[in-house]
Order: structure tokens, then C-alpha cells, then sequence
């Protein structure tokens, strides 16, 4: 492939891979996906068809025309958000007149420009493990194009224009003069004339004979320079700023604590795996992780009213209240007097470390319940159990990881209590809100049916609210008569959806099952109320932390247990805690179908995962990598690592544990039998011979290194003294002749034309052959690092004499 041709390719890409990164995160992809086809289509008819080829003067006058167009309404906008987008447009638009220009150094080196300039704007709008990946394969491509666009530029620079004469090549013998009848180039460049070792072809003759030495050199570059980007973006300080996400992140939506919830709202968001928070259980008193045992609830908001599909915490508008359990009460500041007694204590109190997401796109925490006494000044609304942040003074969503700590009694064992003592006297009264049903005479009468049937197969008595709590909790999950699904099921519009679900089509999410709990419990006279939140177990070993994701959003029931209603053990046991009653935890929706292990269950629900956490370890140490991380991640792990192995290393217990560790290990391996002495000889060789190598490479390195840069570096350096000096006396012959070597000009390109013009005045091509060789000596000694011995040391005064001796009759002929 011609090099014009092999640059056209690798620009076309790094182009086309420029719009890529722009459109991922942009408004408005269609322009760069319109740059994309036109960057294909404009390889096919232009580079290699050559069948529509823009003029270049009309091309000017279009790059012209696209800046008349966008610059007025770039200057008019208002933010920089659409100032970028129009830098964006023009830039593709400008792309797109080059691309359909005939190829030049100057065009290429703008597509190239300007490529980088859309790559820049582009991490403004997107910062993706994808974008991430794209961009490195982005810098590989522009390492390639600017190589070709360097080479591209020097072979047309100096194509031939004449006809040589000498170009004595070197020998293994030495300097062997050769007369020449090849082209040689007349400009700077010594590659000019020669074929390079990154090339298969000369100079001037329009075929790059790119081969494989430019690939494996490009390699060690991108890969010296990922690794020293590395290095950089991970030892660097950070300055005191949070970690910048781009402008183009989106607000999370958060679900499960708005006043009104209609059926199926859960359906989209508890297949996202979005992260939410994560949640780190502490011991108060030793610092240590609390060990869980299960899975936990984590509590968002209570909903207590139900209307034609919708939870809500408060009634709806034009209609009329009927008790005042879930109002009344405003947000106050835990910290204060009037907070404190949250509730009975069950569990020893453990801090929970919460630390949520950035853009959340509400204030609202989530938290195990029963609260004690928050660490951190918050906000709380104890009918609702929303637990809040203090709004920020924009009322725009927060741009970093917001952390607290908070205290529960609510865990027992490593088990989460499903029982929790109320702290405060609850009345039960017909018109309560947890006993709230929909306005009609006949209230979802097929649910009510169902409940009334599952009573009188069982046997139980109405009375008994714990068991049949308990009974309807496991119909609902474990009887198989109800599905869980995350489809959408087509629903009876002129009944209730609950009504449909119990009914006609027993298929749905959390949603459909806590409600169908709640209200059947309601229409047999137990009191009850739908909580909003997240049921997480997904664990990270690494972190010790639960993290907690949108498809982990959950709903479940909470059913109030009157004093005599709370089972007899637990009223004998601590008659104080119970004397208010207590709430009950129910969750009817089948345990083995919602969280992690669930959407992780199939091949696509695994790979997601192993995605996802792909793009957490991206996010967290890549794009979030902040001050405060960048300690924490890099600073104090290699700190301790250091502190401890230079306490090992000055420590002779530890060398005579790690001895006898060895030779432990080693009498194993010969122990047991010939693969055992084999690999036992392996490991001798490695443990002893390999260190004794390396040492001597490196003694032997840093050697060839300090005589390299040591001014008194012996015979090399000596070396390099003479060839100034042999050469100076070429110069300093020719110079009689008025032969001046210019400032940009090469030894070698100065001895050839000075060899030439003697050679020509003198009729004896042999002075040509002598200056070459004073200058091939010089490049050999000089740049090449070898030392002349006696043979070539007498052969260059030999030609020097020669010189002198030959031009000592043509000084007149000279002009």
C-alpha cells in the first residue's frame, strides 16, 4: 500500500473514532454519526477512487461558509454548555469539507487537529468505562497517524529531483568506495537516499514498505506511554477538588419516596443496576465490621393510603381525612432534644456508614430501622420514617458522595430483627389510615373474598393477627399460585389493578405483593402499611460494605401488633418494651426473585454483572479518584507496604522463618518423587541463580550508564574527542577552497557536495570517495560509539593526505 494511501486509513479511523467519543455522551448525535459515514464514504471516492475530489479553493470557501453559519450563534449563546456544542458542530462540519479534499500533509494534520480538539469536548459530556476504552484506542491510532504523518511529510520534502552520481555504501570490510547510478536527494534529510530499517522501499519512490520494526517500535511507545500515564494519573497530588464527572452526567432517579406510587412504577428501575449507596455495619465499640448473616431491608418511607392503583402518605386532594397517624408531625433535626427516644432498644447499637451516590436526584437516606441516635445533624419524619439530608441552597442535585454515620438497635446476632417495639401509644380507631381502604361500598371485594377464604382453609382465628399476618405472608410467596415478573402484564382497566392481580393475571413485582398483603390484611381488621426502600445482598468482600443498586428497590408490608397481639414469649420476657405493641416485617414477594443472585441467574444477568462491577471499578478509581481517595487507594497502601517490608528486611525472625518456610517447602517437593525433584530444582535455580543475574545485569547497566554520562568516560569518550578532530581537518581542507558547511546541513551532506564539486574540477573521482569516508568514519565514531582501531585510524589520514595532496592544483579552477 502506498504511504499517502496507509496515512489516508489511519486518519479516516482516528476521525472516525473522534466522532465516536463525542456522540456517546452528546445531545446530539446525529452530527457525529453523519461525520462517521462521510468519514467511510470519503475513503472509498476520494483516497482510492479519486472520483469526487473537492476543489480546494471551493473547499475554502465552504470551511468559510460553515464559520459564517455557526460563529454568530456560538457568540449568542448564553452558557458554556451551548457554546461547546457549537465548537462541536463546527468542528464536524469543517471535518467533513476536509475529508473530500484531496489529501495533503496540511490536510491531514488539520483532520488530525481537529479530531483531538472533538476528543476533548467529548470527555466534557461522557467519562464511561466505554469511553474510557474507546479513548486508549483512540491514542494508540493517533500515535500511528502522527508516525505516518512525520513520515509522510519527510518522503515528499525530499523526493529526488536529479541524477546522482557516487553513494559508497559500508561494508562489512569497511569503507568500499562504489560508484552509484541511483537518484540522490539533494535535501536535509540523511534517510533521504537510503532505505530506513522501518521501511522496505527508498525514499521518493511512493511506496511507504511500511514492515514490521515501525509497529514494534510504535508499541514500546504506547505502551511506555500508558504506563507513564499511569504512573502520573496515580502518584500526581490531587488538588483539594472533588472528582469532576463531566456536565453530561445524569440525575439517578431514586424510587420509592414520593408521596404518590402507582402500581408498577418498580418495574424499569429494578432491572438498572445503577449504584445507589453503600452501607458499612461498625461495631461502636471495637471499629470492627458488624457480621451480617442475611440480606437487609433498608427503609426509604412509609405510604399508608391506597386509591385505584396509587400509595400515597397523605390523603389525596378532595378528600376528606380520617385520622391523623401520618401527619401532623414536620421534619426536625436529629440532634435535638425532642428527637432523641427514636425508639425502644432491641440489639446492641451498630453505626451504619452510609455514603450515597452523587446525583441522586433526592435528598432522602435509606437506613436499617429502628433508628437510636444519628451521629450526623439530619432530618427525620417519624410518622413517614423518611430520613433526610438538609436540602443544599440551590436545591440542585449534590455533585459528590455524601457521607453520614447513624445508629441502630435493629440487629441481633448478624440478623435483622423483623419485630420492632414502638415507642409511642398507637391508636387503633376504624377510621385509622392503617386501616384505610379504597371509597367504595363494596371495597376490592374479590381481594377481600380471597382473604376470607384463606382464613377458612386454615382454620385460624381472627384474633390472632401475628399468625395470620404470618399465613397470608406465605400464600402470597410460597403457595405458587402468584408469579413474580418484571413485565408488564396487561391489566383489567375497569376493575383495580390489586383487584386484577389476585384475580385474573398473578403476575407482577414487589409492588403487586406488598399491596395485596396490606389491603387483605386491612380488610380483616389488622392494621398495616407499605414500606418503600431497598432489599440488598450484594456484599463486597473487598470493601466489607453492602452495595446497594436501583434493582435492588423493594416494597413490603409493616403490620401493627397491639400489646396482647405480640407473641406471649417476647410479652413474658421484657413486658416494658412491648407495652406499646409493635411492628412486623412482612415481605410476600418471593425471596429467590429479586436482588443480585437473582438478576445474575442467567448468562446475560451474569455478564451484566460482572459489567457493571467493571464500570464501579472505573468510576470509583478512575473518574471519582479525588484527594481524599487517592490517599486512601495509593498513598497509605504503599506507605504501609514499605514500613513493612523494611521492617521485615531488619528483622533476622522474620529472614529465619522465611528460610525454614523454604527449605520446608523444598523437602516437600523432594519428597515426592521426580516431578518433586524436578520442580524442586526449578525453584533452587529461580530462588538462587535468578537473583544473582539480575544483580549482575544491573551492576553491569549502571555501569554502561555512568560511563555513557560521566565527562571521563575513557576511550569512547576519547573516541569522540578525535572524530571532532579528523573532521575539523576535512573541513578545514575543503575550506581553502571557499567550501563552507552550511547551518542546516548534515557532515555527510556536506562532504558528498563537496566531494562532488572536487571531484568534478579535478577530473579525479577518487577525492568524492575519500570525503566520504572521513565522514563515514566521523558518523561511526561519533554517533556510532565505536572506537577507530590502528587500521582505520591510518586508513582515515591516508584519505585526509590524499585530500590535501589532490586539491592542492585546482584552487584556480575553483570559482
Amino acid at each position: 500500500m502506498e504511504l499517502k494511501h496507509l496515512l489516508s486509513v489511519v486518519i479516516v479511523v482516528l476521525t472516525a473514532l473522534g466522532a465516536m467519543l463525542f456522540g456517546m455522551g452528546s445531545q446530539s448525535p446525529w452530527l457525529a454519526m453523519a461525520l462517521w459515514m462521510a468519514s467511510v464514504v470519503s475513503l472509498v471516492v476520494t483516497d482510492f477512487l479519486g472520483v469526487v475530489r473537492v476543489p480546494r479553493n471551493l473547499g475554502s470557501l465552504l470551511m468559510w461558509g460553515v464559520l459564517a453559519i455557526f460563529l454568530p450563534h456560538f457568540l449568542l449563546q448564553s452558557n458554556w454548555e451551548s457554546r461547546l456544542q457549537s465548537v462541536a458542530s463546527i468542528l464536524i462540519c469543517l471535518q467533513m469539507t476536509l475529508l473530500f479534499q484531496e489529501k495533503d500533509p496540511r490536510v491531514h494534520g488539520w483532520l488530525a487537529v481537529m479530531s483531538l480538539l472533538q476528543a476533548v469536548v467529548a470527555a466534557r459530556y461522557s467519562q464511561g468505562v466505554v469511553f474510557g476504552g474507546l479513548l486508549i484506542v483512540y491514542t494508540i491510532v493517533g500515535i500511528f497517524a502522527l508516525s505516518l504523518l512525520v513520515l509522510n511529510s519527510q518522503w515528499g520534502r525530499h523526493r529526488s529531483q536529479g541524477k546522482v552520481g557516487f553513494s559508497p555504501p559500508l561494508g562489512e570490510g569497511g569503507l568500499k568506495p562504489t560508484l552509484r547510478t541511483d537518484e540522490i536527494t539533494p535535501g536535509r534529510w540523511p534517510l533521504a537516499a537510503m532505505k530506513s530499517k522501518f521501511t522496505s522501499a527508498p525514499a521518493g519512490s511512493g511506496r511507504s514498505g511500511v514492515v514490521t520494526e515501525l509497529f514494534a517500535r510504535l508499541a514500546l511507545i504506547v505502551v511506555g506511554a500508558l504506563f507513564l500515564a499511569t504512573v502520573i494519573f496515580c502518584t500526581v497530588p490531587r488538588p483539594r477538588l472533588s472528582a469532576w464527572r463531566g456536565e453530561g452526567r445524569k440525575t439517578l432517579a431514586t424510587v420509592g419516596f414520593n408521596d404518590q406510587i402507582a402500581l408498577g412504577g418498580l418495574g424499569e428501575t429494578i432491572e438498572s443496576r445503577q449504584e445507589v449507596m453503600q452501607l458499612k455495619l461498625v461495631d461502636p465499640a471495637t471499629r470492627q465490621v458488624y457480621p451480617m448473616r442475611e440480606e437487609v431491608y433498608l427503609r426509604g418511607s412509609v405510604v399508608t393510603w391506597y386509591s385505584r392503583n396509587h400509595w400515597r402518605r397523605t390523603p389525596p386532594p378532595n378528600s376528606s381525612p380520617t385520622g391523623n397517624a401520618t401527619e401532623g408531625v414536620p421534619y426536625r433535626r436529629i440532634g435535638d432534644k425532642k428527637a432523641s427516644g427514636l425508639a425502644f432498644r432491641i440489639g446492641p447499637p451498630v453505626v451504619q456508614q452510609i455514603i450515597m451516590e452523587p446525583y441522586l436526584d433526592r435528598d432522602d437516606l435509606f437506613y436499617i430501622w429502628p433508628l437510636i441516635e444519628p451521629v450526623d445533624d439530619l432530618l427525620h419524619d417519624p410518622p413517614s420514617g423518611r430520613l433526610a439530608r438538609r436540602l443544599s441552597w440551590s436545591g440542585e442535585p449534590r455533585g459528590g458522595n455524601f457521607k453520614c454515620e447513624i445508629l441502630t438497635s435493629g440487629l441481633v446476632d448478624g440478623y435483622q430483627t423483623p419485630l420492632v417495639p414502638e415507642s409511642r401509644e398507637v391508636r387503633i380507631s376504624p377510621d385509622s389510615p392503617y386501616l384505610q381502604m379504597p371509597g367504595d361500598r363494596s371495597p376490592l371485594p374479590r381481594l377481600t373474598a380471597l382473604a376470607g377464604r384463606w382464613l377458612r382453609e386454615n382454620g385460624l382465628s381472627l384474633h390472632n393477627h401475628y399468625e395470620v399476618a404470618r399465613w397470608f405472608e406465605q400464600q402470597l410467596s410460597s403457595s405458587g399460585q402468584f408469579k413474580y415478573t418484571l413485565q408488564g402484564a396487561e391489566r383489567d382497566t375497569s376493575i383495580d389493578a390489586i383487584e386484577d392481580f389476585v384475580s385474573n393475571n398473578p403476575r407482577g413485582h414487589c409492588e403487586y405483593f406488598a399491596t395485596a398483603l396490606a389491603l387483605m390484611l386491612r380488610s380483616q381488621g389488622i392494621p398495616s402499611r407499605v414500606v418503600l426502600g431497598y432489599r440488598c445482598d450484594e456484599w463486597h468482600e473487598d470493601e466489607q460494605c453492602y452495595q446497594v443498586r436501583q434493582l435492588h428497590a423493594h416494597a413490603w408490608v409493616e403490620t401493627f401488633l397491639d400489646h396482647d397481639q405480640i407473641p406471649e414469649a417476647l410479652r413474658r420476657s421484657e413486658p416494658i418494651r412491648w407495652m406499646h405493641g409493635g411492628w412486623l416485617r412482612l415481605d410476600p414477594t418471593p425471596a429467590a426473585e429479586v436482588g443480585t443472585q437473582a438478576a445474575q441467574r442467567t448468562m446475560w444477568g451474569a455478564w451484566r454483572g460482572r459489567w457493571h462491577s467493571l464500570q464501579r471499578f472505573w468510576d470509583k478509581y478512575i473518574v471519582d479518584m479525588d484527594r481524599n481517595k487517592q490517599r486512601e487507594s495509593v498513598y497509605q497502601p504503599i506507605s504501609r507496604a514499605t514500613r513493612n517490608l523494611a521492617s521485615n528486611l531488619l528483622n533476622p525472625h522474620w529472614w529465619k522463618e522465611l528460610a525454614a518456610s523454604l527449605w520446608a517447602s523444598l523437602a516437600t517437593m523432594l519428597g515426592s518423587g521426580m516431578i518433586g525433584w524436578l520442580f524442586g530444582v526449578v525453584v533452587l535455580i529461580a530462588v538462587l541463580v535468578v537473583p544473582m543475574m539480575a544483580g549482575w545485569w544491573l551492576v553491569h547497566r549502571l555501569g554502561q550508564l555512568w560511563r555513557q554520562f560521566s565527562r571521563a568516560g575513557g576511550p569512547r569518550q576519547a573516541g569522540a574527542r578525535s572524530s571532532v578532530e579528523f573532521y575539523h581537518r576535512f573541513e578545514q581542507i575543503v575550506a581553502r577552497f571557499g567550501l563552507q558547511r552550511g547551518a542546516g546541513q548534515t557532515p555527510r551532506e556536506f562532504a558528498r557536495a563537496s566531494g562532488t564539486r572536487l571531484a568534478a574540477v579535478s577530473g579525479r573521482s577518487g577525492l568524492y570517495v575519500r570525503a566520504m569516508q572521513v565522514v563515514e568514519a566521523f558518523y561511526r565514531v561519533r554517533f556510532g560509539r565505536h572506537v577507530l582501531d590502528a587500521s582505520a585510524a591510518e586508513a582515515v589520514q591516508q584519505a585526509l593526505e590524499e585530500l590535501t595532496a589532490g586539491t592542492e592544483n585546482v584552487g584556480s579552477k575553483l570559482p
